[in-house]
């Protein structure tokens, strides 16, 4: 017991030291900045106690860097917490996105073009060809283009009625998904129930077994034989 009250700073050095390699260690940031600040916090004492300047020097500095740092990833968790909880509308785009007007038998987009813009039905009927699939007021266009590698439309979007659509254009779509995370987990959503209803989709048309026509049976006649003449 003396000798730990003799050497504590020794002591504390060295639980500072493994305090700092079990951030290392660790995989997810906010446990890692935790044992940071408790490592720059104990260095700072130590290093304050032995007159080790360059050592006091750092952890001083690193000590206030980890406890920023911390406090934006908690905000950062929170506020995707706080996203999955809301429910976003996309009213709230209503200034980022312009008026379009389309007739019955336009294309909206087609297969394999570049995706630049994502669309809202607000009346009409939307038929995405290559699925079969039709789509009315209040669903989302193109969202899957945008995200997707080489940017081009995955299917074509031709009108089945008259149609009014409102869009957003590609920049300002990554914009308000870096800087919003409620839209950013909104938009997540809308393209994963897409993915979810093409691959059903799909299932149901490999699934369903193809109708044959019945082969037509004809029926045996007997042979008719002539009469033998009278002798």
């Amino acid at each position: 017991m003396q000798y730990l009250i003799e050497h504590w700073s020794l002591i504390l050095g060295y639980a500072s030291a493994l305090l700092s390699l079990a951030a290392f260690s660790r995989q997810t940031l906010i446990p890692l900045r935790i044992l940071a600040i408790a490592s720059n916090f104990g260095f700072v004492i130590y290093s304050a106690y032995e007159w080790l300047g360059p050592t006091l020097l750092l952890h001083a500095c690193l000590l206030p860097l980890n406890s920023i740092r911390l406090y934006e990833m908690i905000q950062l968790t929170r506020g995707i917490q706080e996203a999955k909880a809301a429910d976003f509308s996309l009213e709230a785009l209503a200034p980022f996105m312009k008026h379009e007007s389309y007739d019955a038998g336009e294309v909206v987009f087609e297969k394999g073009a570049d995706a630049k813009r994502m669309y809202l039905i607000l009346h009409g009927t939307v038929e995405l060809v290559e699925f079969s699939k039709e789509t009315g007021p209040g669903d989302v266009l193109g969202e899957i283009g945008l995200f997707s590698p080489g940017g081009e439309r995955t299917a074509t979007a031709i009108c089945k009625t008259d149609c009014e659509l409102q869009s957003v254009a590609y920049d300002t779509v990554m914009q308000l998904y870096f800087q919003n995370p409620q839209f950013g987990l909104f938009l997540l959503q809308i393209i994963t129930r897409r993915l979810l209803s093409n691959i059903e989709a799909l299932q149901q048309d490999t699934t369903t077994p193809a109708i044959r026509e019945p082969a037509r049976q004809t029926k045996d006649v007997p042979a008719t034989h002539a009469p033998s003449q009278a002798e």
